[in-house]
């Protein structure tokens, strides 16, 4: 396997910059596209759907009823994810695709035929079973893009997928907010089940290339459970792999800790609190989808583990502005700044990971990552705010970044 150094193709990928990505990869972008609007929609239609059957919110533990959905959205990965990615290596890329988004946009349709009074456990179940699709759709959206873009275009082809990914995340919550929110979760519902079955059809437009004999023989697999040990041992064996699959979570429990710990201040400001909250949000996902364009752009002559070791200490540092000012226009900035910082560590955590490891082992290896962001969410956000009752808002904030500033540096300087 071609192992260049990450970043000295950047002369060969500038020679091609101008070059179409192709026909495959405009069905991917688009099914991408498709299918993160409609994961964003269902997401807000299902929180409606939570608070019209708790008198928004008023009923006695109706909270909890939050804390469900979310254990439901975050322990399919946390179960299964690495399994699921060893599947993915075994089976064809393409084929995942169209299955996961068919799979899920029947599921959300049967939510339409459910009973009113049905317990709110049989939404929980369905949630779970679109995360567990989701697990297996990720690890092939990742792994196949290999298949269909030749290296020089990766980080090229990475930068425009995510872009376009977090521009369908913003429209997906904003859209599926004023549905929800105007005409209720139903019409919510069903605009979910048109864009997954939209990136079904899709997806199933891609044609990947053919595969010579010697990529045949080298995708012999070993036992299913050894397949999963031998990603886990790659990760470790590989400093370029383990920061590209390190540096995504550690953004991740950066900007949890800013969330958790910042919006409660936030929220004591002004009656309009909400809406700065979701201002906040969007600026850091403008900043995200420029910094992915600007990877494409800017830093394709960049060393690929530099780009996430900076990326993720840059979003640490803007992010501890929430540590010490409720002024709006300060946290504006330091929101779209960390979604500028973070753009870059997620192309470049995609494009090194489709570049260094083992094409067999890839989808694994991505599952993991998965994983663990998952994880680190989920556990992060109790920590944090527990921190926060323990020894205030500003000193739990300012703790837990320069903590996790501390393990980007470990892991950028491991990875050298």
């Amino acid at each position: 396997m071609d192992r260049t150094q990450p970043g000295a193709q950047g002369a060969e990928a500038g020679e091609v910059a101008h070059v179409p990505l192709g026909d495959s990869f405009k069905a991917l972008f688009t099914g991408q596209v498709s299918s993160i609007f409609a994961d964003r929609i269902n997401s807000i239609a299902l929180i409606e759907i939570i608070a019209v059957r708790t008198s928004r919110f008023a009923d006695s533990g109706s909270i909890f009823e939050l804390s469900n959905l979310t254990l439901a959205m975050t322990l399919p990965s946390l179960l299964f994810a690495p399994f699921a990615g060893a599947l993915v290596d075994r089976w064809s890329r393409k084929k995942v695709l169209v299955i996961a988004n068919l799979s899920r946009g029947l599921a959300v349709l049967s939510i339409l035929f459910l009973r009113p009074d049905v317990p709110l456990g049989t939404y929980y179940a369905i949630v779970a079973f679109l995360y567990m699709m989701n697990i297996l759709y990720v690890s092939a959206r990742c792994t196949v893009v290999p298949e269909i873009v030749p290296r020089a275009k990766l980080l090229r082809a990475n930068s425009i997928l995510t872009a376009g990914a977090t521009a369908a995340a913003i429209g997906g919550f904003a859209i599926g907010g004023v549905i929800s929110t105007k005409l209720g979760w139903r019409p919510a519902i069903f605009i979910n089940v048109l864009a997954y079955l939209g990136s079904a059809g899709a997806m199933a437009a891609i044609k990947l290339r053919p595969r010579t004999d010697e990529q045949m023989a080298q995708e012999r697999h070993p036992p299913y459970l050894k397949s999963i040990a031998a990603g886990a041992s790659e990760i470790a064996g590989s400093a370029r792999v383990r920061l590209s699959v390190l540096a995504p979570p550690l953004v991740i429990i950066a900007g949890t800790v800013a969330f958790v710990i910042g919006v409660p201040n936030i929220e004591g400001l002004s009656a309009d609190a909400t809406m700065h909250i979701g201002f906040l949000t969007g600026l850091a996902g403008i900043g995200m989808a420029a910094g992915s364009y600007l990877t494409m752009r800017a830093l394709s002559r960049v060393n690929r583990y530099t780009i996430s070791g900076v990326g993720t200490v840059a979003v640490c540092l803007v992010l501890s502005a929430f540590g010490f000012t409720t002024d709006f226009a300060v946290l504006g900035a330091a929101a779209l700044l960390a979604g500028l910082a973070a753009g870059p560590v997620y192309v470049s955590s995609e494009t090194t990971i489709q570049e260094e490891s083992t094409e067999k082992r890839r989808a694994t290896i991505f599952a993991f990552r998965d994983m663990l962001m998952k994880g680190v969410a989920a556990g992060t956000a109790p920590l944090a705010g527990l921190l926060a009752v323990t020894l205030g808002t500003k000193q739990a904030i300012l703790l837990m970044l320069a903590v996790t500033l501390v393990l980007s540096v470990a892991a950028t300087r491991r990875s050298r």
